[in-house]
C-alpha cells in the first residue's frame, strides 16, 4: 500500500482532482481500481527513509480535470517512471510566453522541472573534445544564452604547474539562499550584506570538463541538461546577465558621454536609438553601474591620472604646453595650450578675454578660459587654466604661465570686476590695458538700487542709452549721468559713485581708440566656454528608431508575420556570424579594461592628491549652492505682490518684514 498511498499523494498535489481511477500493482496484491475523491482526500502522508516506488505502475484513467493546476499532462506509463522522479512525455505549451519551454519532469515530491529545447549542435554531448579551455567554456555560455539560463563557474582543479585540470560549470540558480539567522545585537553582524544568493533555488544542471592527460585538450565528462527552475524565454533573455554584460564599446560610450556631462539615463536612450533597438544592449541601471565602477577605479587618483596624461601628451605633441602645480601634495592650479590655441593667439591675441566663471567642476575648481575674436566674428580659445582658489597667488601664476606660454602680452585684457586679478594684470603685465566687463556691472544694477527704479523704463532706457553708446564723448557722457541720477534722486547711491569713479575702466567712450575686435563690451564668449553640453530632450528618442527594418521591405512584409519573423532571424544571424568572425577584443582584467578606456598608466605611487576644501562662489556647501544676492533678487521678483498692511503698497513683503516698520523700530 505504500506505492499506492505515495501515487494519491502526489497526485493530489497536482491540482484539484474531482474524480480519479488509478490503477497499480504490486508484488503482493493483484491489479485494483480505486477511486479518489479530492475533497475527501485529506490525510498526511510521512515516508521513511526505506519506502521505494519500484515495480509500480501508475494510469491516469479519467484525466477530466487535470489541467486545473495550470499544466497539462500526459499519461503516466510504466515505461516514464524512474527512481528519482516522473517524466512527463509530452511538455505544455500553454505558458510558453513566461518560459523557453514548460517543464517536462515532475519528481515523486511534486517538484516541477525543465530540460531546455535546442539544436543538437549546439547541445553539449558527453565525451565531447575541445582544443582549449575557452573554446569548451564559450561552448557552454552559448548554449545556456540559447536555453535560457546563466551560468556561473564552480569547482576549479589545477595542477602544481597552475594548469587547470577540471572545472565545473553550473547554472547561476545552484545552491540554496543563506537563510541563517543573525544576531542582530553582535557588534559583528551590524554591516548589512546583500542578499545575492536569495533567487538560488538548487538547481542540479550543470556542466564538468576535464583535461586529457598529456595535452591541453578538455573532454566533457559529465552533463546534466534538467532545470529546477524556469527558463528565460525570448521576450526576457534580454534581462539574463548574459545580455546585460557590457563590453568595452559600452563602456567607451558611457565614459565619452560622461564627458559632455550626460547621465547614464540619457546615454542609454541614446545608444538605443542610435543602434536601433533596445536589446542586447543592457538595462539603465547597467549604465548606471558602469559609470559608478568607473569613478570607483578612478578614486582618489584622478589627479595622478590627469597630470600623468598631459605630461606623456607632453611629450609627444609638438608644441604644446602644460603647466601644474601641486601645494601640499594636493593639485592646486592648472593651465595647458596647444599648437592651435597658440596659433590662434598669434593672428588674434591682440584682445584676450578672461572671466574666471563660476560653472565648476566636481572638485570646485574654477575654470578660466582665455579667449578672442578671430576675423569672422567667431569665438577661439588661447589657453585654459584651473584654478583652486580666486586669489592674487592663483592670479598671478595663472599670468605668469600665460606669458611663459605667449612671451607677448596682449593689448587689452577684459575681465570681471576682481581686485585681485586686476593687481595681477599691473604687476605682472603692465603694459597691456584692463578694462571690465559691462555685463557684469549692469547685472549688478537691480540689487543695488530699488526695485521700484531698476524696473522702470523710462530709466532703463536713458540709464542703458548712453553707457552703451561709444560715439559720444566723455564730457557727454558725464553729463547724462549726472543728469540722470538728479532725475531720478539717487545721487547718494554708493555703489552708482563707485562705478562712476571707475568709469574709464568700464565705458565704452573712454577707450573708443582702441580696436575691441567684437569684444567690446562683454565676457560673455568666455563663460559660453564653460556652459555645460545639453541635449534637447525632443532629440533623443524613448524608443527604437522606427527606420530599422527598411521602408520597402516593411509595407511588403507587415502583412505576413511568418515571412517578417524569417527575416528578422536571418538579419540576427548574420550579425551573429560577422560577431563570431571578428577577433575577440577581451580583456583579462578590469584594470587593463580601464587602462585602455582611460588611456592612462597605472601609477605605482599616488603622489598627487585631488583637491579638497576648495570654497569658491558656486561651489556650494554640504552638496548644495550657495545663492548670491542677484539670484535671490531675481527670485524675489518672481514672486507675485500682495498689499502689505504696513505701507499700503503692493510689494514683496508683508506688514512683519515691512522696512517702514522696521525704521520706525
Amino acid at each position: 500500500m505504500i506505492a499506492h498511498d505515495i501515487t494519491c499523494y502526489q497526485l493530489h498535489r497536482f491540482g484539484p482532482m474531482i474524480s480519479r481511477v488509478i490503477s497499480y500493482t504490486d508484488l503482493d496484491f493483484d491489479e485494483k481500481v480505486i477511486p479518489i475523491n479530492y475533497e475527501e482526500q485529506q490525510e498526511e502522508f510521512e515516508f521513511s527513509e526505506y519506502d521505494t516506488l519500484d515495480n509500480v505502475n501508475l494510469q491516469i484513467v479519467d484525466t477530466s480535470n487535470i489541467n486545473d493546476c495550470g499544466y497539462s499532462y500526459a499519461n503516466l506509463g510504466s515505461d516514464t517512471l524512474y527512481n528519482d522522479g516522473l517524466s512527463i512525455g509530452e511538455s505544455s505549451k500553454s505558458n510558453e510566453e513566461q518560459s523557453a519551454v514548460d517543464h517536462d519532469y515532475v519528481s515523486p515530491g511534486g517538484s516541477l522541472y525543465w530540460t531546455p529545447e535546442v539544436s543538437d549542435h549546439i547541445k553539449p554531448k558527453i565525451k565531447s573534445v575541445y582544443d582549449l579551455y575557452v573554446d569548451a567554456v564559450r561552448m557552454y555560455r552559448n548554449y545556456a544564452l540559447e536555453a535560457g539560463f546563466d551560468v556561473r563557474l564552480g569547482t576549479l582543479r589545477t595542477s602544481t604547474y597552475k594548469v587547470i585540470t577540471e572545472r565545473h560549470l553550473f547554472c547561476n540558480r545552484e545552491g540554496k539562499p543563506n537563510t541563517g539567522k543573525v544576531d542582530t545585537l553582535d557588534i559583528q553582524h551590524n554591516k548589512p550584506k546583500r542578499r545575492k544568493d536569495s533567487f538560488r533555488v538548487d538547481c542540479k544542471a550543470k556542466i564538468v570538463l576535464k583535461i586529457i592527460p598529456g595535452t591541453v585538450k578538455y573532454v566533457v565528462q559529465d552533463f546534466t541538461k534538467k532545470h529546477s527552475h524556469a527558463l528565460f524565454s525570448k521576450e526576457t533573455i534580454h534581462l539574463s546577465h548574459a545580455k546585460r554584460i557590457l563590453d568595452y564599446a559600452h563602456g567607451s560610450f558611457i565614459h565619452n558621454m560622461s564627458k559632455q556631462n550626460i547621465g547614464a539615463t540619457k546615454t542609454h536612450r541614446f545608444y538605443t536609438g542610435i543602434t536601433g533597438c533596445h536589446y542586447d544592449q543592457g538595462l539603465v541601471s547597467d549604465f548606471k553601474n558602469s559609470t559608478r565602477n568607473l569613478n570607483c577605479y578612478i578614486g582618489g587618483r584622478h589627479s595622478k591620472f590627469l597630470i600623468d596624461k598631459m605630461i606623456e601628451r607632453k611629450k609627444y605633441v609638438p608644441n604644446f604646453t602644460f603647466e601644474y602645480r601641486v601645494v601640499d601634495k594636493k593639485l592646486n592650479t592648472l593651465f595647458w595650450a596647444d599648437e592651435t590655441t597658440k596659433f590662434n593667439y598669434n593672428a588674434f591675441g591682440d584682445v584676450v578675454s578672461l572671466e574666471a566663471t563660476f560653472n565648476t567642476n566636481r572638485y570646485n575648481m574654477v575654470f578660466v578660459p582665455l579667449n578672442g575674436i578671430d576675423n569672422h566674428k567667431k569665438c577661439v580659445t588661447f589657453g585654459v587654466g584651473m584654478l583652486s582658489k580666486e586669489d592674487y597667488d592663483s592670479y598671478s601664476w595663472l599670468v605668469k604661465a600665460f606669458l611663459t606660454t605667449f612671451t607677448k602680452p596682449p593689448t587689452l585684457i577684459l575681465s570681471y570686476q576682481d581686485p585681485t586679478l586686476s593687481k595681477a594684470i599691473k604687476e605682472f603685465i603692465p603694459t597691456t590695458q584692463h578694462r571690465l566687463c559691462m555685463w557684469n556691472i549692469t547685472k549688478k544694477l537691480p540689487k543695488k538700487i530699488s526695485i521700484e527704479i531698476s524696473t522702470n523704463l523710462e530709466f532703463r532706457n536713458h540709464f542703458h542709452g548712453f553707457i552703451w553708446n561709444s560715439k559720444i564723448e566723455p564730457q557727454a557722457f558725464e553729463a547724462g549721468w549726472e543728469c540722470l541720477l538728479r532725475e531720478f534722486n539717487i545721487t547718494n547711491n554708493k555703489w552708482l559713485n563707485a562705478m562712476y569713479r571707475l568709469r574709464r575702466l568700464w565705458i565704452p567712450t573712454f577707450f573708443k581708440n582702441i580696436p575691441m575686435s567684437g569684444l567690446m563690451r562683454t565676457t560673455s564668449l568666455s563663460e559660453s566656454q564653460n556652459c555645460r553640453v545639453e541635449i534637447p530632450s525632443r532629440y533623443i528618442l524613448k524608443r527604437w528608431i522606427r527606420n530599422v527594418i527598411p521602408t520597402e521591405l516593411l509595407k511588403s512584409l507587415s502583412h505576413d508575420p511568418e515571412k517578417l519573423q524569417a527575416y528578422l532571424d536571418d538579419q540576427h544571424k548574420l550579425k551573429k556570424k560577422y560577431i563570431d568572425d571578428c577577433p575577440s577584443n577581451e580583456l583579462t582584467t578590469r584594470d587593463n579594461y580601464y587602462k585602455n578606456l582611460l588611456n592612462v598608466t597605472i601609477p605605482n605611487v599616488v603622489d598627487i592628491e585631488n583637491p579638497s576644501d576648495i570654497r569658491n562662489k558656486g561651489s556650494g556647501s554640504r552638496g548644495k549652492r550657495s545663492k548670491s544676492k542677484n539670484e535671490m533678487v531675481q527670485l524675489q521678483g518672481l514672486k507675485s505682490k500682495r498689499l502689505c498692511a504696513s505701507c499700503q503698497q503692493m510689494v514683496n513683503h508683508d506688514k512683519r518684514n515691512c522696512p517702514l516698520k522696521n525704521k520706525d523700530n
